[in-house]
């Protein structure tokens, strides 16, 4: 009966509270309150410890996720031994719902799931999705796993390795027990190994957890990773692995990530995936597993089509299949903007997916402001004549045919980040005319960019290092070639298109070549203007206005304008660290050890494709972004890294936005991330006809 009261209130987006109290001890059942143990009973005197803020999480979300905070209260898990640090309340009721989601799917319909099970008329059974209302008598592929999706801050990794510890491989159990070892692999960004060992030492307790890290040159070595509990690796090395086992021809048996069956397998950041075609969520999917896990506080960052990457490493049956989801979903969508298209998908994401807003626990006051700067004349005259050069550039592309436009929009683009640069800098950047060996050295890939390849180009890029997996994508300017243009300017190669780290490029060297200063791999240093920017004077002149207790972080998209901050720091006694791509590994521990226990560093400067996702930055509360981001979520995952659990002062946020600039206009016009996200970032090429007319219109609605 209380199932049937459940459905039907679910119906009508009603949701059952757990009563605060009740004058009588006698049975309580909640269709909508999961226990981790179904067979034991509630009582009312217990309800106490299932009573949770409901007004709590209550914010208005206009994303898929709407439907999803604080519909559902779980039983708080008890807390497991390995686990030496405390869990918060939000941290055990995500663990109850993990270790139950683990389980695989919930067929008898005590609790809201895709597929549940009963006896026909005649005696058959069948099973019922109950998001289309179709019915079968095959039952559903196994499913075990889902989304912990709540938002940036809650400690999202500790609860993951609670998981792990809490429910560990049953030996005889697993349908799998032949070959399924009892490891847990973790796939992470590059910039989060470090952070996931920081994590191993802080939450587990000694000598219950054994750990391995299956990462760079030497990582074959450490062949038998049945005896660790915890693999940590990358999805470069998982992508690099992959395509290793695919060029020798042996499918995927010679590399031991994928010769293994996993009891567990995690994605940190798995929203990384995203885009199905690529090598990176090609490898992921081939990999092995009993149970699947995804990590991300952003599965859906722009297009529903986004989650069904997901779906498909998860093996949510039906719907990691293109052509359910296709017709179930997106199509409808697509074409008629139907309400039960995104229906269907709530219910999916419902069913797998626990997600809490921040408030969920109690944190410091957060404080956001802009401050607009001003340029001096000499910067306002510099960035008018780059605006003007940058409106003439599209305004050809508008008009000439689209077989002609390829070079014209990747001028387009290099001009953009010349203005990108004067906002920062208050100059133009450097021109490189004498510079001929970097045009010899990447002629190939420059003639690909200019004739229109950009979609093969970007397709089939390397995203790792072709020697040890290290990853490419993070290493920002500073470890990118350089491309020089016709008109003498220069722009950034990008170093996914190059095929070995910076590392690398120099243990290949000579010994005598041991340096950075190598005209083999190493880009020109950037120029520093000699007098401070605008920017870089008021970022300076607000962080000498700090309380001599306070610390800040400043976050930027560019090592140059690092660089230039790091300069302008260089004049004041006030002591900083840098924490950004050039850094191994261990040297990024050490960074943020030092910010975090040395009283004297008041300063973190970090790049925030670096440093913008899974570091714990709570020493500070301040933090300054010193440009506007294309796509607004990697500002809030950074400003997330300062504002978060653990943070125990107020936190004040500043954007530095230059007055009267295209800036502002990004800011406006967030709005229309994804597609500044695709052209500027992802650099996807022009759409044909009309679409691509649109796009050019896009990039110069940011500088007229």
């Amino acid at each position: 009966m209380a199932t049937h009261i459940g459905e039907w209130l679910d119906s009508m987006k009603m949701y059952l509270l757990v009563h605060g109290g009740c004058d009588r001890d006698v049975p309580y059942i909640n269709p909508h309150c999961l226990a981790s143990n179904q067979d034991s009973i509630i009582y009312t005197s217990q309800l106490s410890n299932l009573t949770m803020n409901e007004s709590k999480g209550q914010e208005s979300h206009s994303d898929v996720f709407s439907d999803l905070y604080t519909n559902s209260i779980y039983e708080l898990a008890p807390q497991p031994y390995a686990i030496t640090s405390t869990l918060h309340d939000h941290q055990r009721q995500a663990l109850s719902f993990m270790i139950e989601r683990e389980k695989g799917w919930n067929l008898s319909g005590t609790q809201n799931d895709i597929w549940k099970s009963h006896i026909d008329a005649f005696g058959v059974k069948r099973y019922k999705n109950t998001v289309c209302g179709f019915t079968q008598t095959r039952a559903p592929e196994s499913f075990q796993g889902g989304i912990l999706a709540d938002e940036m801050g809650l400690g999202k990794t500790c609860t993951m390795l609670a998981l792990i510890v809490a429910n560990p491989l049953q030996h005889g159990i697993s349908t799998h027990s032949s070959i399924c070892v009892k490891g847990t692999l973790i796939v992470a960004p590059v910039p989060l190994l470090f952070v996931w060992e920081k994590q191993f030492q802080e939450h587990f307790r000694r000598g219950c957890v054994r750990h391995a890290i299956f990462y760079g040159r030497d990582r074959q070595q450490k062949v038998n990773l049945q005896n660790y509990d915890i693999v940590l690796t990358t999805y470069n090395t998982v992508a690099l692995e992959w395509k290793n086992c695919k060029a020798k021809g042996s499918q995927t048996t010679s590399s031991p990530l994928f010769n293994t069956f996993w009891h567990r397998i995690i994605l940190d950041e798995a929203h990384v995936i995203r885009t199905k075609e690529t090598i990176c969520a090609k490898s992921v999917y081939a990999l092995q597993g009993e149970r699947r896990w995804c990590i991300t506080g952003t599965p859906i960052q722009n297009r529903l089509a986004d989650i069904f990457s997901l779906l498909i490493f998860l093996k949510v049956h039906p719907y990691d299949n293109i052509q359910t989801f296709q017709e179930q979903i997106l199509r409808p969508w697509k074409s008629q903007m139907d309400e039960d298209a995104l229906k269907r998908l709530q219910s999916i994401m419902k069913a797998i997916t626990i997600r809490r807003a921040r408030d969920v626990i109690t944190l410091p006051d957060r404080i956001a402001h802009t401050e607009k700067i001003c340029f001096t004349d000499e910067e306002r005259a510099t960035y008018e004549n780059a605006r003007t050069g940058v409106i003439e550039v599209l305004n050809n592309a508008i008009s000439i045919d689209q077989a002609t436009s390829g070079s014209i929009y990747l001028n387009a683009l290099q001009r953009i980040n010349d203005l990108r640069y004067i906002c920062n800098h208050g100059v133009s950047p450097p021109r490189r005319k004498e510079n001929s060996q970097s045009v010899d050295a990447f002629g190939e890939v420059s003639r690909v960019l200019i004739e229109g390849g950009l979609e093969r180009w970007a397709e089939n890029m390397d995203l790792s290092c072709i020697h040890c997996g290290a990853e490419l994508f993070g290493e920002e300017e500073v470890n990118s070639q350089f491309l020089l243009v016709p008109d003498g300017g220069f722009a950034y190669l990008p170093s996914r298109a190059r095929k070995s780290c910076l590392q690398c490029d120099l243990t290949s060297l000579s010994p005598s070549a041991s340096n950075t200063s190598s005209t083999v791999s190493t880009p020109p240093k950037l120029r520093i203007p000699v007098q401070p920017s605008s920017k870089i004077n008021a970022l300076v002149g607000q962080i000498q206005q700090l309380p001599l207790k306070d610390k800040c972080v400043v976050f930027s998209y560019w090592t140059s304008s690092l660089d230039a901050v790091e300069e302008a720091l260089k004049q004041t006694p006030i002591k900083f660290c840098r924490y950004d791509g050039k850094l191994s590994r261990s040297k990024r521990s050490q960074v943020l050890n030092a910010f975090t226990t040395d009283a004297s560093l008041r300063v973190f400067l970090v790049s925030i494709t670096c440093g913008g996702q899974g570091l714990d930055l709570t020493a500070a509360n301040h933090a300054y972004l010193l440009e506007p981001q294309w796509n607004p979520m990697l500002e809030e995952q950074a400003m997330a890294r300062v504002h978060r659990l653990g943070q125990k002062k107020a936190v004040r946020l500043v954007r530095l936005v230059m007055e009267g600039t295209f800036e502002e206009n990004i800011i406006r016009l967030q709005g229309r991330k994804r597609t500044l996200a695709d052209l500027i970032v992802d650099l996807s090429p022009l759409k044909e006809g009309t679409h691509g007319k649109k796009q050019l219109y896009y990039l110069r609605d940011l500088v007229v």
